[in-house]
């Protein structure tokens, strides 16, 4: 009888598998769609009758550039309109009366600008080209700011000109007074489009947000009322360049997203939308599981964007071993291997990934020998 189970135990003992641990890979991807969460800052200015932006849409600012020019609302646009008026009065005169006298580089060099610009003005609005016509009048107006500079430099004034610069002096004086200049008070990237839900939807918000919130704002549902005053409007937005989320729900647990992993996400707008994402956090909700990805590349090419579809993916590299091979002692979960001295050791490890019978892991000590190439039991 003893020879017996000596017999069995030693069957035992020689039939346990072992096996050489190898280097491979398994991807993991997954489509969804999502909110878009930015850290922004919406800025208002008292009810205006007539903005002039300044800055461009998608530009990035830093503090104290200028925004836009604000009008009040007792603004009249017949004294702009009389101002450039005189202000073409005042250039027909300097140039029947003694312009003609007068002859430098610089004069010569601004005007062919002025020429070129409008010509580029004329063509974008005919549509025989394309361009920021907003941009190109303000480069237009410059120019001609410049011009009327040099000319008042360099014309000795008589008294007709003396009465033209008076009268327009008093002219600017009076639009100064209805005009402020907005200064970004931030650094970030400037928007002037907004889609009502920037207070609710922010960083600090987001977890917040229940399933409900999250599926009406993805069919394009509002859930924010705004029960403010209207002595003010919203004029420009200031995004966070590098700190912006998506927030996306799925039906249950997705076991990738608990392992600190990296991943690429490439939004349905194409190639040049793909992005890295990390896991920021994690919600369980009306039998739903939420989760938070973090950005920290340019927000620009989705400075407008709410309601994206992208699709998420990783591939886990490392060592690759069974499923069975995976035990649990004492509450940990690692491997049984060989170490250098023949012993049966085991090794807390990380499982990265498990697809279909296969998994990667990799030693939760760094200082670890397991390694490819180890002899681990299955």
């Amino acid at each position: 009888m003893a020879a017996i189970i000596l017999t069995i135990v030693l069957i035992s003992v020689f039939s346990v598998k072992t096996f050489a641990a190898e280097q491979g890979t398994i991807s993991f991807s997954k489509s969804s769609s999502g909110v878009v969460i930015r850290k922004e800052t919406l800025y208002k200015a008292d009810n205006y009758g007539k903005t002039e932006f300044i800055a461009q849409e998608g530009q990035v600012v830093t503090k104290g550039t200028p925004i836009a020019d604000v009008y009040s609302w007792d603004y009249n646009d017949k004294d702009y309109a009389e101002l450039k008026k005189l202000q073409e009065t005042i250039m027909d005169y300097q140039q029947n009366n003694v312009y003609s006298s007068i002859r430098s580089e610089d004069l010569e060099h601004l005007n062919a600008m002025i020429d070129e610009k409008s010509a580029e003005i004329r063509a974008i609005v005919k549509g025989e080209a394309e361009g920021n016509l907003l941009v190109l009048n303000k480069e237009l107006e410059k120019l001609m700011d410049e011009r009327a500079a040099v000319l008042r430099d360099s014309i000795k004034q008589d008294d007709q000109l003396k009465a033209f610069y008076d009268q327009e002096t008093a002219l600017k004086n009076k639009i100064d007074n209805w005009k402020q200049t907005i200064l970004a008070e931030e650094d970030g990237v400037v928007s002037f489009h907004f889609d009502g839900t920037e207070i609710l939807l922010t960083p600090e918000n987001m977890t917040k947000l229940t399933v409900k919130n999250i599926n009406d704002i993805l069919q394009g549902k509002s859930s924010y009322t705004s029960t403010e005053a209207t002595a003010s409007r919203a004029l420009y937005r200031l995004v966070s360049q590098n700190e912006w989320y998506v927030v996306m729900i799925c039906d249950e647990k997705v076991p990738e997203f608990e392992n600190n992993s990296a991943f690429q996400v490439e939004f349905s707008y194409g190639e040049d939308y793909k992005y890295t994402a990390t896991i920021y956090g994690h919600n369980s909700e009306s039998g739903k599981e939420i989760y938070y990805l973090a950005f920290s590349q340019p927000v620009d090419k989705l400075l407008l964007a709410r309601q994206v579809e992208f699709k998420i993916s990783a591939d886990y590299v490392g060592i690759k071993v069974p499923v069975s091979a995976v035990k649990t002692k004492d509450g940990v979960t690692g491997v049984y291997y060989k170490n250098e001295e023949g012993k049966k050791v085991f090794e807390p490890a990380a499982v990265l990934i498990r697809q279909d019978k296969e998994c990667i892991i990799e030693p939760v000590d760094l200082r670890s020998k397991l390694d490819v190439g180890s002899e681990i039991y299955a």
